[in-house]
């Protein structure tokens, strides 16, 4: 039930359809809530604001558990024994999740399931929350230089339809970072990191928890002058939440984010460069003086009313960014995006059965005021180029039940409905100047049907059927270049997925297993155009994905191995233009593996291998990039109770390797677009908190 055109109104079936089972659903709950009204326990004692607004990781972990494909929790203790500087650092062992830094940067090629292939810098596929607050612009991209893992307490990962909890239907699924509170953090908390290439990271924390609220600030600094030349870096970010209990069945938290990133773009180079002197910048990126600069301030509320067998959530935002970004050319933009989310759950019988159901309706709204300029020198002083106004529209509506049909057997429904709106009013040079509009409206009816069995011994299979469905971006309509073609035809991008996994844990094993496939029509798919810096997008009309994810640990005695290990087979579906053919932007197959050690006077040692298979970077599977294996160790322990030291050292042999690579129709011999990875580099930190 797909509806997308160039009309004003869009047609309303689907949301209808939507209303009228959410209308029954409600009745059904409704009545069945009236009818256990008896077996309700009412509590006399306060819920503290920080167990009904933020999740801990115990509750976290039950949410994975009561998920039936994809999903995981990774706590950060896992990642604060060593650097945390780029999202590599803390999901880089994460199920399911392919993440590489273009160089030693915050901006990674990030990709689950194979969303987003095409992007290199700001990420697309993926719908990234902050505390359920989307990262995400309205129109779909967002920011990695937004995210803070320092401040984190966990950080959760639904993978594929997965996340439809968090208002997600895109093909990769969801991250949310969940942000310490006053009740979970420590009082005060101090962190340096320093290392190779400049680098120095600074972080203050404070925290309190008095009876009726608490409240949890983090300020961080981040400098480095990089491993290429031309790829300094650096920020500063505050994070901060405060959170009040107004009663024993209300409680609301505020949160607020303030972020200033500044960072050089060294650019790709040709294989032979990258491979033989990659300290280098590409000389066309050195001379454009390329950089992207961003100032972003958002602040946010998440109020949870009990509702004696359920809950009502009501999540709100407002965010502005301001984006200073000189490329092919000077790109500036001041963007507002707002929006808001309610979630209704209540606990009820379905047909004597236990049952919970839960009704959601969320919208997003995004204005972007973009000005390019001709590139003099990296200034905004040339002569304009694009000057537009970029709004972006999104309402979702979802439904989801979940009944225990038997003892240890759960099942999941649920349905989404998305309307999306991308409209562009502005003038634009490009080949032939001239003023120009567009609307374009988008909805689909995304379905999920999914099965969890829990065994005695607590492990589980599960099984989901689902849909998905992404609009475009801007990016992806082709509005942000002067001598950009304009692609206003593009359709919106529709899959659907079927995974199976098993996940538990004994004395000695964790593991985590899933196969998944997809069928996508019209995938998004985003080249760069020979001989220019710009990218042009255009729906492939059949693509295939087909994956296992796997993640294992193995601890006896002082001795844990860890892996987490991708199995991507991702194909064009009888192409006119690429047949067959594999999809560029990933490798066939990607680890990490690590060895741990725990050693006297509480000191652990690591070993850790980083490998990935020979990568794709034309969709006409002419060239690749090779693969590579990278050796890493780290040591890390107690000074005293309060405080601990780590020593992080990578690429232990300082051996050449690619990194990520551009994605191209078609290789052009002696193209510049491969990126290289960081050469050898050693890292050191104290990390000091005060209970």
């Amino acid at each position: 039930m797909t509806n997308q055109s160039t009309s004003t109104t869009a047609q309303h079936s689907p949301r209808f359809l939507l209303s009228a089972l959410a209308s029954a659903a409600l009745l059904t709950c409704l009545q069945a809530q009236a009818e256990s009204l008896p077996e309700v326990k009412v509590q006399a004692t306060s819920t503290p604001a920080a167990e009904l607004t933020q999740p801990n990781i115990e509750q976290a972990q039950q949410t994975v558990r009561q998920t039936p494909g994809g999903a995981s929790v990774v706590d950060s203790e896992s990642f604060r024994d060593g650097r945390v500087s780029t999202l590599s650092d803390a999901l880089g062992y994460t199920t399911g999740v392919f993440i590489q830094p273009r160089f030693g940067a915050e901006e990674a090629r990030l990709s689950i399931r194979g969303s987003g292939l095409q992007r290199t810098f700001h990420g697309r596929g993926v719908r990234v929350t902050q505390d359920v607050i989307p990262v995400n612009l309205a129109d779909g991209s967002f920011d990695f230089q937004a995210l803070e893992a320092l401040s984190t307490q966990h950080i959760d990962v639904f993978r594929g339809a997965n996340a439809f909890g968090l208002g997600s239907a895109t093909l990769g699924g969801a991250i949310n970072y969940v942000s310490e509170t006053g009740a979970t953090a420590p009082r005060f908390g101090a962190r340096v990191e320093m290392g190779s290439f400049g680098y120095l990271r600074s972080a203050v924390q404070v925290a309190t928890k008095q009876e009726n609220w608490d409240a949890y600030a983090l300020l961080s600094q981040f400098r480095q002058d990089g491993f290429r030349d031309h790829s300094k870096q650096e920020g500063d970010k505050f994070i901060g939440n405060v959170g009040i209990t107004i009663n024993p069945d209300v409680a609301t938290r505020f949160f607020v984010a303030s972020v200033r990133s500044n960072s050089e773009l060294p650019g790709s180079l040709t294989l032979a460069q990258a491979l033989s002197y990659p300290e280098q910048a590409n000389p066309a990126n050195f001379a454009a003086h390329q950089r992207r600069d961003l100032n972003l301030d958002r602040l946010s509320n998440r109020t949870v009313i009990k509702t004696g067998t359920g809950a009502v959530t009501v999540n709100t935002y407002v965010s502005a960014k301001h984006l200073f970004h000189p490329i092919f050319e000077v790109i500036e933009q001041d963007n507002r995006d707002w929006g808001a989310q309610v979630q209704w759950s209540v606990d009820h019988t379905l047909a004597g059965l236990p049952s919970e159901t839960t009704v959601g309706v969320g919208y997003s709204k995004g204005i972007t005021d973009n000005l390019n300029r001709q590139n003099v020198g990296g200034q905004p002083v040339g002569a304009a180029r694009d000057k537009s106004r970029q709004t972006a529209d999104n309402q979702d509506y979802f439904l989801e039940n979940r009944t225990t049909v038997l003892p240890g057997l759960q099942t999941v429904a649920g349905l989404q409905l998305q309307q999306a709106m991308r409209q562009y009013s502005g003038f634009n040079v490009g080949a032939t100047p001239q003023q120009f509009f567009f609307r374009k409206d988008y909805d689909q009816l995304s379905p999920r049907l999914g099965l969890i069995k829990t065994f005695a011994d607590n492990s589980q299979i599960y099984g989901n059927y689902s849909g998905s469905f992404e609009p475009p971006s801007f990016g992806e309509l082709g509005v942000s270049g002067g001598t950009a073609a304009f692609t206003t035809n593009n359709r919106a991008q529709e899959a659907q997925s079927v995974e199976l996994g098993y996940r538990g844990r004994n004395s000695n094993w964790v593991w985590d297993t899933t196969v998944y496939y997809a069928q996508i029509k019209d995938e998004l798919m985003a080249t760069v155009i020979p001989g220019t810096a710009l990218s042009s997008t255009f729906n492939a009309p059949n693509t295939t994905r087909a994956g296992l994810e796997l993640g294992w640990s193995y601890t006896t005695g002082p001795w844990t191995v860890r892996n987490s290990t991708l199995i991507n087979h991702f194909r064009f579906d009888s192409d006119p233009d690429f047949g067959n053919n594999r999809i560029a932007g990933a490798p066939s197959a990607a680890t990490r593996i690590a060895l741990d050690r725990k050693l006297d006077y509480g000191i652990k040692a690591t070993v850790a291998v980083e490998a990935a298979t020979s990568t794709w970077v034309d969709h006409k599977n002419t060239t690749t990039a090779p693969g590579y294996g990278i050796v890493n160790a780290k040591l890390s322990g107690p000074l005293n109770p309060q405080t601990d030291w780590f020593v992080d050292a990578r690429n232990l042999d300082d051996k050449p390797y690619i990194a990520t690579t551009g994605v191209v129709r078609q290789f052009a011999a002696g193209s510049a677009q491969f990126l290289p990875g960081d050469g050898r580099s050693v890292f050191v930190g104290v990390n000091y908190r005060m209970k």
